[in-house]
């Protein structure tokens, strides 16, 4: 592969100490001796913001996978939590002595919600996000520093890389429910600079250098639950990953030599050299390949060390009734005929499928944490899928083939089902009942819940609508033009939008159900969505087209060409950079909103 410098982003007038970058890559914090911490545009390159570090420098970062969060270690060993949108800080963590803080490493859980520090005093230290409490610490034999942290996708599991006596390492693995140790790889040749997990929990990767001789160093993958060595590719690695796809290893070196390998053979597949050096912050993004890196100038370089295309299709085979993307935006999901299908988004490649469905599939949801699937089908089943291990957690018969006829709360507990005229609330992690609002009507056609998750619209098949509020019925409409096909809640809770048999879209106030606007278009609506930031609403079209109209104006104001038939489904990522369509011809497209929408 040739280089390729992205970008270059310059803001700080001192040498650069730490980067991250988000897994979409669109997210790029840097901080620097000038004691700023600094977000930026992985895309275009504008500088977002600057956070107060209380004239501290930061030399360690790290981002959430939902983007919502940015934590730092400060040279005064405090812990601080800032968040994005606003770039105010949430929280800042204190502990005694100032050492204790004084992290090698710093994660994110997957859930976002907990941090996690590896600290020069012996301890791995687990904070709660929005209390800055301590939740867990875990004493490492020997008071050891960690050198290397990783966490398992699921979010339960620990692997740190340890330097023990005569240039020699050793890798633990902890259960972060219960802080007991589950595995021990001792006399790793060398210092360990780096561990990861496999996606689907089965492998561990880790980087070793050997400190006596430049050019000694290896990869190896073991065997997560027994430890076996499985593979060993001599390279003298900083930092290891696995590829989206979970086949190659990527490695890269001091230099910022970046190469990548068959994780079966050991086959050398790729290489890409970027401008770093051993003293050189660098972040990598396995999903779409960008390597940051920091100067000594004070600059940000971004190398594109892959070609990306991002605006993709996903050839299919059949109608794709649904679609939906994971909350890091990473992953899509389709109603692929009778399959639930995952997909890279970055890349393409089919992941995983899901299959058990005797019906077409008519609606995919992500759970919050990204591990579940929750599916529906026109054999009226409901099925929660866990996604690393590709096997049914549990199902349900018996409800509304209709494809809007379920929703998921934000907040991943509940989930609204339509059965009969009836809407049956349901625990998420168990798919058992919970509670039942037995209402006068039609058939319920569409569910969709409100971003408090305690507020729930529903539609049936005479036109109706109606706001729910803790199962008591808030106001209700008739949409006109019969059965409701479509509902969406935007994001700020202050309106609902409705598409009806007819083909007309209709936006409520939310508060008070007074109608905002309704239109119809030539083109034939057939499903609608808000944009992330409640200020857009978009409708998929019979004539092929995706259709933009402003909330606040009832104005249309955008048009996107190019989906293949009729499309039936649409859904943004979590931060509104994308846009997911599918519909009856044979292709799901990814379109890349970036900064263009209106």
């Amino acid at each position: 592969l040739g280089q390729s410098m992205r970008t270059r982003l310059k803001g700080h007038a001192e040498p650069v100490l730490a980067v991250a970058l988000s897994d979409d890559d669109w997210l790029v914090a840097s901080s620097s001796r000038d004691k700023t911490v600094k977000l930026w545009d992985g895309e275009n390159g504008q500088s977002l913001r600057t956070l107060d570090t209380e004239g501290q420098y930061v030399t360690k970062l790290a981002i959430s996978s939902d983007h919502e969060r940015l934590a730092g270690i400060s040279s005064d060993g405090k812990l601080r939590i800032w968040t994005v949108a606003s770039g105010q800080v949430e929280q800042v963590v204190t502990t005694h002595p100032v050492s204790a803080l004084s992290a090698s490493s710093l994660r994110f859980l997957p859930n976002g919600l907990t941090i996690v520090t590896g600290n020069r005093d012996g301890t791995v230290r687990l904070w709660d996000v929005k209390t800055g409490r301590e939740q867990r610490s875990i004493a490492l034999p020997g008071s050891a520093t960690p050198l290397a942290i990783a966490i398992s996708r699921d979010g339960r599991r620990l692997a740190c890389g340890l330097s023990t006596s005569a240039g020699h390492s050793e890798l633990r693995v902890f259960d972060l429910v219960s802080g007991e140790e589950r595995l021990h790889v001792p006399n790793l040749d060398g210092m360990i600079t780096d561990v990861v997990f496999h996606d689907d929990g089965t492998q561990l990767a880790s980087s070793t250098v050997v400190a006596s001789n430049v050019a000694l160093g290896s990869i190896q993958l073991w065997d997560a639950t027994t430890g076996q060595e499985m593979l060993r590719i001599p390279f003298r690695a900083r930092h290891v990953a696995w590829s989206a796809d979970g086949q190659r290893i990527l490695g890269i070196d001091m230099d910022g030599l970046l190469k990548s390998w068959d994780a079966r053979t050991a086959s050398e597949l790729t290489s890409f050299k970027g401008s770093t050096t051993n003293q050189s912050p660098i972040a990598f993004s396995r999903k779409v390949g960008v390597l940051v890196s920091g100067d000594a100038d004070g600059s940000v370089p971004i190398w594109e060390t892959v070609p990306v295309d991002r605006t993709r299709e996903l050839p299919q085979n059949e109608w794709v009734y649904t679609v939906g993307f994971s909350p890091d935006g990473t992953r899509v999901v389709t109603g692929t005929g009778q399959k639930v299908v995952l997909w890279n988004a970055l890349t393409g490649e089919q992941i995983r499928e899901f299959v058990g469905h005797t019906g077409y599939v008519s609606t995919v949801a992500f759970h919050p944490s990204g591990e579940r699937i929750l599916s529906t089908s026109w054999d009226s089943s409901i099925r929660l899928w866990d996604v690393p291990q590709g096997r049914e957690v549990w199902r349900i018969g018996g409800g509304t083939r209709a494809s809007d006829s379920i929703s998921l709360s934000p907040d991943g507990q509940r989930l609204a089902a339509g059965f009969g005229a009836t809407i049956r609330l349901v625990d998420a992690a168990t798919g058992l009942p919970s509670t039942t609002i037995n209402r006068t009507g039609s058939t319920i056609t569409a569910v969709a819940f409100g971003p408090d998750n305690t507020t729930l619209v529903s539609g049936d098949e005479q036109g109706t609508i109606e706001l729910w509020n803790r199962e008591q019925r808030h106001w209700s409409a008739q949409a006109g033009g019969g059965a409701i096909h479509c509902v969406a809640y935007s994001r700020d809770g202050r309106r609902i939008a409705a598409v009806s048999k007819t083909l007309r879209l209709t936006v409520w106030d939310a508060a008070t159900g007074k109608v905002k606007f309704s239109t119809t278009d030539p083109g034939g609506i057939y499903c609608v969505r808000f944009s992330p930031d409640s200020q857009r609403l978009v409708a998929g079209c019979a004539d092929t087209n995706i259709r933009f109209w402003s909330v606040e104006s009832g104005q249309q104001i955008f048009t996107l060409s190019g989906q293949k038939g009729r499309t039936m489904s649409l859904a943004f990522s979590h931060d509104g950079r994308r846009l997911v369509s599918s519909g009856d011809g044979g292709t799901v497209r990814i379109w890349d909103c970036g900064r263009e929408l209106p």
